[in-house]
């Protein structure tokens, strides 16, 4: 007999997961509000990234790496005070962030994202009620991000655990953190399944 689990995770489907990032752009803000283009920039990193609130709201233009060989994040001093390397490449999040910096002339050291967990937490949820899909939380984007990298890339659970700075044991965490690189075939070749997985469905 299975083990019925307490409060399973929800994660958005294909159809969602399109309404979200395209209604993120839509979202009708009133003046001096956050400007929509930032809410867009939340969702991606949400849904490519990972990342929870309170990692969008301090992700800062120097912590980005846009170059040839590297594309990621750094994500400072998180949860559980760790820095971990997120890959982005083949994501949206590659446009859109060289468009953000170019745009700007933005200063390197101040968040792209200037607002409060719980102002970003209100502004995101708006965007779901625009697509008319149930608010699941805001750590939905996060669950549908960790499935797409199982299912749809083939990352084993230790690497999802390292890409979204989930705790786990002292000795696996040396591991990861020794073992783990942005720029290894496994992992160019697991984003490159979820690029033509988006592809083929937007």
């Amino acid at each position: 007999m299975k083990t019925k689990l307490n409060n399973p995770p929800k994660y958005l489907n294909v159809d969602e997961f399109n309404k979200l990032i395209k209604n993120s752009t839509l979202i009708k803000l009133r003046k001096k509000s956050l400007k929509s283009i930032y809410i867009h920039l939340a969702v991606n990193l949400g849904l490519h990234a990972g990342l929870r609130v309170s990692e969008m709201i301090k992700l800062k233009p120097k912590d980005v790496t846009l170059d040839s060989e590297f594309q990621n994040i750094t994500i400072v001093n998180s949860k559980y005070n760790r820095t971990r390397i997120v890959p982005i490449m083949d994501t949206p999040l590659i446009s859109l962030l060289k468009y953000l910096n170019v745009e700007n002339n933005i200063n390197l050291d101040i968040p792209y994202i200037n607002r409060t967990t719980r102002q970003l937490y209100n502004l995101i949820e708006k965007v779901y009620k625009l697509s008319n899909i149930e608010y699941g939380g805001i750590h939905q984007l996060r669950h549908t991000y960790a499935r797409r990298c199982i299912s749809l890339g083939g990352l084993k659970i230790p690497d999802v655990q390292y890409l979204l700075g989930h705790s786990s044991t002292s000795t696996t965490r040396r591991y990861i953190d020794a073992e783990f690189s942005s720029n290894t075939s496994y992992i160019k070749e697991a984003f490159r399944k979820m690029k033509k997985f988006n592809d083929n469905n937007y």
